[in-house]
């Protein structure tokens, strides 16, 4: 319990572990229910998945010496290292898959799923340190239930891993903040060496997160140092367990990421090359994704990323701003906040790659201003103006009621006029009358919580926020089971897979021309070189010996001047032409 509480718990000790239980079944059906049944692994999920597989099954790669380092040291991905990404997610999905038989789907998004629900229950642990339960639970409940973190919690990607360390080591940082003496010391080792599990789980992007936090947790325990406001604050055994501490932590942080890059660097001599493009050419827009966005595209993606409590997690700014102001004993934990909330936004935002889940770590700290603003609607915060923010309870149930109303609206319309709708196949080729049934009921599903939502929000507010949240839940479960993955792009990629290990022999030579699609890679499951040049292709051709190459559609002109090819499977991508695959054959190939 924090030194410096907020509000007093308002809710009674009966009431806490239950609400905790009931958080936990909401996480287990929101990050866990189907995590593997529906979706087939997307491009950046496989290059996880299969490095992961190459560790498990001891599948190395060359590297310049034409040594064959383990793949536990030196990952790698397409029998070629893969060393734009730190290793600790891929050594996370390997030893599982020790546990399960094999690296599929479920394997490889069963971390980021444990990720998350520990990422929540850190964030819940750590507000209760600064406020009361209410506050704590209703923070997890906006962190767990905002579409971004949900979203990210069912793919396997490096992201959550590295939030949840992240989360973990700012934690322990506050922790340390609080204590004294000895314990400061023991809980500054310990944020270090988590620290650099986070880096190993996503480096360098972990420093855009901590250095703001750093900063101000030092100057949250060397300030009572140099001005002691009580005796025996600023003596010296305090300052040298606050700075032998930070030292240990940093070497402690150190000792724990360095190992592997400078064995890395001593296998693979382009490793530092990129590195280099992974952290500084990423971010300045040399490599990297969503290139030339504005500095604001963050800022223009929140409303998407924390729906549906954008709303509350705006005037949970405006209430953390004005508490910081007027209430002393809240200034410590608040600076803290803002440290992880400002510095890590203008970070990645300053950054010219961009990606929805790059800001990810931003997330669990805009939960707690969440939390903040919904304790609000409930007894016991006692608002010095009680009816001045009551309007946003019923405010999110008119917006779950019209948003639910508009999906209806979309079903009824498809069902009387068809051809209403052919148009926006040309831009979203998923519209398709199997997603009628899902889309009603989604509809339907936003319209009754609402309305209960609107009925509960004068006497019973908490059940009203509780209904809302469960209602996203299950709507973000149908949409993701029932809407989004069957249409996603990954799914031809897997079909495409299927049917080239049913048409290729097992003893049938397999090739890729330039580089196939991640997910293509991973489900087609056996050693694939590539072919870089047209020249190469006819090369092998003259060898006279049999083959199977696969191409992906945007590559097939630099086959032009290549002859005696046969297309064998053509599998077009619905929603992007230029992702079609192909299978190509020359001679008997396996006869």
């Amino acid at each position: 319990m924090s030194s410096n509480p907020v509000v007093p718990a308002a809710a009674p000790e009966g009431r806490w572990w239950p609400a905790i239980l009931g958080l936990l079944v909401l996480m287990g059906g929101l990050f866990f229910f189907r995590l593997g049944d529906d979706m087939a692994l997307q491009s950046h999920e496989a290059l996880l998945a299969e490095t992961s597989r190459n560790m498990y099954i001891d599948r190395p790669a060359v590297v310049d010496d034409g040594s064959r380092p383990s793949p536990w040291l030196v990952p790698n991905f397409g029998d070629s290292p893969r060393l734009r990404k730190t290793p600790l997610p891929y050594w996370t999905v390997a030893c599982l898959a020790h546990l399960t038989g094999g690296v599929d789907e479920w394997t490889a998004r069963f971390p980021s799923a444990v990720a998350a629900l520990g990422t929540v229950l850190l964030i819940l642990l750590l507000v209760r340190r600064w406020t009361d339960r209410p506050t704590a639970l209703l923070a997890g409940l906006a962190l767990a239930t905002s579409v971004g973190f949900a979203m990210i919690a069912r793919q396997a990607l490096s992201d959550m891993p590295m939030t949840f360390y992240s989360t973990a080591a700012l934690a322990a940082l506050w922790v340390a903040v609080e204590t004294r003496g000895p314990r400061r010391f023991v809980w500054l080792v310990v944020s270090g060496a988590i620290g650099g599990l986070a880096m190993l789980a996503k480096g360098p992007a972990p420093l855009l997160v901590f250095w703001g936090p750093s900063l101000a947790a030092i100057f949250l325990m060397i300030a009572p140092l140099v001005k002691p406001r009580r005796p025996g604050e600023g003596g010296r055994k305090e300052w040298f367990w606050c700075l032998a501490g930070i030292v240990a932590a940093c070497v402690v942080a150190l000792a724990i990421m360095l190992p592997w890059p400078i064995y890395v660097l001593l296998q693979v001599s382009e490793a530092i090359e990129i590195w280099r493009m992974e952290s500084v050419g990423r971010s300045l827009g040399e490599y990297g994704h969503t290139k030339g966005e504005s500095v604001f595209f963050y800022l223009t993606r929140l409303p998407v990323l924390l729906a549906p409590w954008i709303i509350f997690f705006v005037y949970g700014v405006a209430l953390g701003v004005k508490r910081l102001r007027q209430v002393a004993t809240d200034r410590p934990w608040l600076i803290f906040l803002a440290s992880w909330l400002v510095p890590t936004l203008v970070s990645f935002s300053l950054a010219a790659g961009k990606q929805d889940h790059y800001i990810l770590p931003f997330l669990p700290a805009a939960a707690v201003l969440t939390g903040m603003a919904m304790r609000r609607m409930l007894p016991g915060d006692a608002p010095a103006e009680p009816q001045r923010d009551r309007w946003l309870l019923p405010l999110h149930a008119i917006l779950s009621i019209v948003m639910g109303a508009g999906a209806v609206i979309v079903y009824a319309v498809w069902r009387v006029r068809p051809s209403a709708f052919e148009g926006i196949k040309a831009v979203a080729p998923f519209a398709t009358p199997e997603i009628l049934g899902p889309v009603l009921v989604v509809g339907l599903v936003g319209i009754v919580a609402g309305l209960a939502a609107w009925v509960l929000a004068r006497r019973r507010p908490g059940l009203g926020l509780t209904t809302l949240a469960a209602a996203f839940a299950g709507v973000f479960l149908i949409g993701w089971c029932l809407l989004f993955a069957p249409t996603d792009r990954s799914l031809p990629a897997k079909q495409y897979s299927t049917d080239v290990c049913r048409k290729v022999p097992a003893d049938a030579p397999l090739y890729a021309f330039i580089s196939p699609n991640n997910a293509v890679r991973f489900y087609v499951a056996r050693p694939m070189p590539s072919l870089l040049e047209a020249k190469d292709v006819n090369a092998l051709i003259a060898s006279g010996r049999p083959f199977y190459l696969i191409v992906t559609a945007r590559y097939m002109p630099g086959l032009r001047e290549v002859r005696g090819l046969t297309t064998v499977i053509n599998t077009l991508d619905p929603y992007r032409k230029d992702e079609g695959f192909l299978l190509l054959q020359y001679g008997g190939a396996g006869k």
